[in-house]
């Protein structure tokens, strides 16, 4: 995960992987602790995305069953 200034304003920006899908988000703040936190909070939700859509499949298997899981993480909003 990386988190990194974007813009005039500097608005600070995270970029996370998720079962092999990048994902780019504004964390529409110049602050960086707030941004860390967004960043970890968002980290966790996909992952739970993630684990929903693909249910249990042990460690390190990840499984595509569905072509949800792409639209899913895309839509996905932190919850913190």
């Amino acid at each position: 995960m990386r988190i990194y200034p974007r813009g005039k304003r500097g608005t600070l920006w995270v970029d996370l992987t998720v079962d092999g899908e990048r994902i780019k988000r504004s964390t529409g703040t110049t602050d960086k602790r707030a941004a860390q936190e967004y960043a970890a909070c968002l980290a966790r939700d996909l992952w739970r995305v993630n684990a929903e859509v693909s249910g249990p499949t042990g460690p390190r298997q990840p499984v595509r069953e569905t072509d949800e899981l792409p639209g899913r993480l895309r839509s996905a909003r932190p919850t913190c």
